[in-house]
């Protein structure tokens, strides 16, 4: 069909018939715009004839303006509170709230949202919300309000992330949930992005004010992207595809490789045996549309607390979140004062324009990782990413304070930062894939919102607080070398709960391993008794057959008597009547 032609008349003839998916044509626009609409996004027409926006972008275009807000406000948020008189321990005091706040309020948001099945409704709310909080600050210059304003911000922002990925993973389904990180590396480059233009121009109009005036703008955008253009059509095998057709034979063969690493079992489970993090264990979950954000058919309806202890109960689970405070912690300091060390005379004193140009640097490998995060989930393994991530920040730390003891230009510290993306990457990758593969049917929104609550949340207001306190009582070298400490103490905790957990491993995968050979071996008894109760109806159906023949064949037989007998008699009566007339006539 051609559908620049034909397109009017299929509208027309379904004028009536009403469709879950957005269409500009609804809004009567010229229908120029709706070709270039569907160019441009390569969502071609629905059934009605309709533009539809291509459900694999959705994650993509999603995760970009996310932290294209993020980029606008994290590495700005301590200079602005400098400006208005704050010192170090006290931001630290401060900055110490607002991870804390999204800590308690992220699965408390998500798990609403879960239980109410109003995930839409809770994302726009907050979009809104958070850009709001941010537009006030253009005209607040107490840091009691200022303080304010961002912890209610805090209240807002909690359960954004957590709730796109989850809805990242209900459009990519078990099937391609490995490519998590080619639709999270959007995000990062929205975030560099968004750090440069604000960094550029803050130090060009020379007031943070800049910030607030482009964080509202990409909220607006963030809103209208979610109200008009959302769906969460799972992607089918052809949109694999969109992720990179050089990619087509590596990905095939990676998938071979997963389909070899688990063990069916009852219950419509995966587990994972190769994985040196543990046993994971997987769900199955129907395929299906959903119209919201995301949609569970036959999903868990437990309560909030409770569903937080199930997620808790996994050790899978605990020992990821432990390591993701540590990490999140060193990280916070970084993230915090680093901006602040930067632009301060007495350390590196250089300008906001180095900030927001370390922010491109934090995510050039942090994008790469994200984009084959598939490829390096299999090929490297949870367990060594892991390992990787505490490894890149205590040399990142450390690098910080020889250079701080050396009193070098601040430029020096760019191929420092490049060691940002491969600890949070990492350490993103692996800990959202295990609470994916972890989190019971029904509570993945819950699961996610606590994965970032305690990474964002708790984590990073820890490493808020200390950093603080550190940088006003010690300065930043004393500051830097805490962190480098606690984040290898950090690593021997976790290699020793790796080894204990692995230890156990291979008594588990024996066991599963027997489990399955009994569930084959009753399966393959099942079907020979099936197979013998087949054959016995069958040869009694022929000895049916048979007999019913034989029995024919006597009737037949008996028929053939009866008609022979009955022609004897026939013969005889009639010579019986010839004899009787021959006597007649001699009389």
């Amino acid at each position: 069909m051609n559908i620049n032609n034909n397109g009017n008349d299929i509208k027309n003839n379904n004028n009536n018939n009403n469709s879950n998916k957005f269409s500009i044509s609804k809004y009567n626009f010229d229908e120029k715009f709706e070709n270039f609409f569907i160019k441009i996004t390569n969502g071609g027409r629905d059934e009605y004839g309709k533009p539809m926006f291509f459900t694999p972008m959705v994650p993509k275009v999603l995760y970009f303006l996310l932290f294209y807000l993020f980029g606008t406000q994290r590495p700005f948020v301590p200079i602005y509170f400098r400006e208005i008189g704050v010192n170090p321990e006290m931001l630290g005091i401060i900055l110490l709230f607002p991870p804390l706040i999204s800590f308690i309020f992220s699965p408390i948001w998500s798990g609403i949202a879960d239980s109410k099945n109003a995930h839409k409704f809770i994302f726009l709310l907050m979009t809104f919300g958070t850009g709001f909080c941010f537009f006030l600050l253009n005209f607040v210059e107490n840091h009691i309000i200022a303080t304010i304003v961002v912890l209610v911000n805090a209240i807002f922002w909690a359960p954004i992330i957590p709730l796109a990925d989850s809805t990242c993973y209900k459009i990519l389904g078990t099937q391609f949930k490995e490519l998590y990180g080619k639709q999270r590396m959007y995000g990062s480059i929205g975030f560099s992005i968004s750090a440069i233009l604000t960094g550029t121009l803050i130090n060009y109009y020379d007031t943070v004010n800049v910030a607030w005036i482009n964080y509202p703008i990409g909220s607006t955008l963030l809103f209208i992207f979610t109200l008009f253009f959302f769906n969460t059509k799972q992607i089918s095998n052809q949109f694999e595809i969109l992720n990179s057709k050089s990619d087509e034979q590596d990905d095939d063969d990676q998938d071979d490789e997963i389909k070899n690493n688990y063990i069916e079992t009852e219950g419509k489970q995966e587990v994972q045996v190769q994985d040196v993090v543990g046993v994971v264990v997987v769900d199955d979950v129907d395929d299906g549309d959903g119209d919201g954000l995301i949609e569970k058919e036959n999903k868990m309806k437990i309560s909030f607390l409770k569903g937080v202890l199930i997620l808790l109960s996994n050790p899978k689970i605990a020992i990821i979140l432990f390591n993701c405070i540590i990490i999140a912690s060193g990280m916070s300091v970084c993230n915090n004062y680093l901006a602040l060390i930067i632009t301060d005379v007495r350390y590196f004193n250089s300008s906001t324009s180095l900030v927001g140009f370390a922010s491109i640097l934090n995510v050039t490998f942090e994008i790469a990782f994200f984009y084959f995060g598939k490829q390096l989930l299999m090929k490297i393994g949870i367990f060594k990413l892991i390992i990787l991530a505490h490894c890149a920040l205590i040399t990142r730390v450390v690098a910080y304070s020889i250079l701080l003891r050396l009193n070098a230009n601040g430029w020096c510290i760019v191929p420092i930062e490049l060691l940002h993306g491969i600890v949070f990457a990492s350490c993103w990758n692996s800990g959202s894939s295990i609470i994916n593969a972890n989190s019971p049917a029904g509570l993945e929104a819950t699961g996610q919102s606590l994965f970032f609550g305690v990474y964002m949340g708790f984590g990073t207001s820890l490493g808020a607080l200390l950093g603080g306190l550190l940088l006003n009582s010690y300065g930043p070298i004393t500051m830097f070398q805490f962190v480098a400490a606690i984040v290898t103490f950090g690593l021997l905790i976790f290699l020793i709960a790796e080894f204990l957990l692995y230890s156990k491993e291979p008594l588990k995968n024996k066991k599963l391993l027997k489990q399955k050979e009994e569930i084959e071996l009753k399966e393959q008894q099942q079907k020979q008794s099936e197979s013998k109760e087949k054959e016995k109806e069958k040869e009694e159906v022929e000895l049916n057959l048979q007999f019913n023949q034989i029995l024919k064949d006597e009737l037949e037989k008996n028929k053939e008597l009866i008609e022979d007998e009955a022609k004897y008699n026939n013969l005889i009566i009639n010579n019986v009547n010839d004899e009787i007339i021959h006597s007649s006539t001699l009389l």
